[in-house]
């Protein structure tokens, strides 16, 4: 039974998309390990920045 030319489109439209779901993973997974080899400097610490953006929000400085 021969194959239809819409489902060998359909066919390889999913093996491209696969192939650039896993690319962009594995980036982004090499970008989580070098983050974790070289953690970004202490002033881009989000918990530090966080707390300091929840401060002005919770307690605004007096006008």
């Amino acid at each position: 039974m021969p194959v239809s030319p819409i489902r060998q489109i359909v066919v390889a439209l999913l093996q491209e998309l696969h192939s650039r779901w896993t690319g962009v993973a594995e980036a982004a997974e090499g970008r989580v390990n070098s983050f974790a080899k070289n953690p970004p400097p202490a002033e881009f610490d989000s918990a530090q920045t966080g707390g300091k953006i929840m401060e002005g929000i919770t307690n605004p400085a007096p006008e």
